[in-house]
């Protein structure tokens, strides 16, 4: 985790090589009544298949890139909120440069 930059974002260097590492932007989506809070990583950027590979074989996660709205069917409405608000932050920062 980056804490010190202007905006909080997950640091990703792939093959441990800090020359290539990727800022992946971070998003603070909410606090449940049990003080967990949730954030979204947003990997629309060029690191996309580098960091999908890492959850992957590093990790042993079976992820992949889905279309958000084939999901909402599946998902509970707090995640379906969740994953609307995430989508929301990811596309507000792309568009708005400040």
């Amino acid at each position: 985790l980056d804490l010190n930059s202007e905006a909080v974002s997950f640091l990703f260097e792939p093959d441990d090589n800090l020359e290539v590492a990727q800022r992946l932007p971070m998003y603070l989506l909410g606090q449940d009544k049990a003080g967990r809070q949730t954030f979204a990583i947003d990997i629309s950027g060029p690191g996309k298949n580098q960091f999908l590979a890492y959850l992957q074989t590093d990790c042993g996660l079976d992820v992949a890139m889905i279309d958000l709205r084939a999901l909402i069917p599946t998902l509970s409405p707090d995640a379906c909120a969740m994953a609307g608000q995430a989508a929301a932050l990811s596309q507000w920062h792309q568009t708005h440069r400040f």
